[in-house]
């Protein structure tokens, strides 16, 4: 093959790889609902069985030791971790109710967030703060523990206020 031919086929390569990489596997943008006087905002999920990270301690001597550590869901089920931005809209009115929060899979099953998710910060995520929410802007991540053939289809974050309510595919 001649070098003109080769230089040629070398472009077209990089020109495909790059519109594949434009057009396909981007970030995906944030998805914001208003429901009652929040602002609830899902950035993104994770879907995990098995959490690990590294700690470390220092001992007495003075000496720092490293140790791997790891978080697991029950048998057959997955850590689904979600990270939201929630704004109060409006002052006054009702608190950011946590249990009002659940994940919605396929078949209509409703799951709550994990009643102690702490463990989040010490594999690196902001965890949201599990008291009820009445003022500012909120981030960081909460977790449910799901099924695993439930997190691997169709799942909705859904959020229930007083005379409102409303729902985000989370994807």
């Amino acid at each position: 093959m001649g070098l003109i031919k080769r230089i040629s086929v070398l472009l077209l390569v990089n020109v495909c790889c790059l519109s594949l990489f434009a057009c396909g596997g981007g970030a995906k943008s944030p998805v914001t609902e208003v429901v009652g006087n929040w602002k609830l905002t899902y950035v993104e999920r994770i879907i995990t069985d098995d959490l690990e990270a590294e700690q470390s301690a220092v001992q007495y001597s003075g000496e720092t030791v490293q140790s791997q550590i790891s978080e697991k869901p029950a048998q057959g089920n997955v850590f689904v971790l979600v990270r939201l931005i929630i704004e109060k809209e409006q002052s006054g009115a009702a608190a950011f109710s946590w249990d009002q929060l659940t994940i919605q899979d396929a078949d209509g099953n409703r799951y709550a967030r994990m009643e102690n998710d702490s463990f989040l910060e010490s594999y690196g995520y902001t965890r949201q703060k599990m008291t009820d929410l009445t003022l500012g802007k909120n981030e960081g991540y909460i977790c449910f523990e799901l099924p695993d053939q439930a997190a691997s289809g169709t799942i909705t974050l859904c959020y229930e206020a007083e005379d409102d309510s409303c729902s985000i595919p989370i994807t």
